[in-house]
């Protein structure tokens, strides 16, 4: 299977999954100014949401989560992933 965008938009959603929800080093765990601001959180939970939809229709472009990151674009609430949203990409 070739590699696409849609395989690198969810290689980099896990990622951000990873950071935030990490066993070892939790982000809000460790990250005073993170607890504080919990919105912004939410939307980097949502956009990585968005990166990991099973349906490829459903993920986002590079160029739209990063501008959902900089807050450029509007992060609407994904549709709930997948439960095997991890096993393949």
């Amino acid at each position: 299977m070739p590699i696409t965008e849609k395989v690198y938009v969810y290689s980099f959603g896990v990622m951000l999954l990873d950071i935030i929800f990490c066993r070892k080093n939790k982000l809000v765990e460790n990250d005073e100014e993170a607890k504080l601001d919990l919105r912004r959180i939410e939307r980097l939970v949502m956009v990585g949401i968005w990166c990991i939809q099973k349906d490829l229709s459903l993920r986002r472009s590079m160029k739209i989560v990063t501008q959902m990151l900089e807050g450029v674009v509007q992060v609407s609430v994904p549709p709930c992933p997948s439960p095997f949203a991890f096993s393949s990409v």
